[in-house]
């Protein structure tokens, strides 16, 4: 079953937090309720749903405002607190890489973007159909 795999339990975690801290009007008591219902949510997956929104907005511009209510879902829902700051030390990690408003997984991701050939503008012997259509 796909919700033994914890990366997918973790990212219906991080999605269902997300969605609900971004809604209108807020609902702290729907939104945990919510993610206790999710089949193979542990405190650690918990724990590490809330260092990612946690770890992930720092420095960043003001969108990402929901964050920090995505990982208080996570923290009334179980989170093992123990966990969070290393969860949020792997998070800072992963988003030291990037461009601006974009988070690349690592450098490797940037070398094969730079040394992709780009395609010709027009290809040769197009011709303009001219009606302006």
């Amino acid at each position: 079953m796909l919700t033994q795999n914890p990366r997918i339990v973790a990212s219906w975690v991080a999605g269902t937090a997300i969605r609900h801290a971004t809604h209108r009007p807020f609902d702290l008591t729907a939104a945990v309720e919510e993610v206790k219902r999710i089949e193979g949510v542990t405190p650690a997956i918990l724990a590490e749903v809330a260092g990612f929104y946690l770890g992930s907005i720092e420095g960043k511009p003001s969108s990402s405002w929901s964050h920090p209510l995505a990982a208080q879902i996570c923290f009334e829902a179980g989170a093992d607190l123990a966990l969070v700051p290393g969860a949020i030390e792997r998070a800072r990690a992963r988003s030291k890489v990037g461009w601006s408003g974009i988070t690349l997984p690592d450098e490797s991701v940037r070398r094969r973007a730079e040394s992709t050939p780009s395609p010709p503008s027009t290809p040769a012997g197009r011709k303009s159909s001219g009606s302006g259509r």
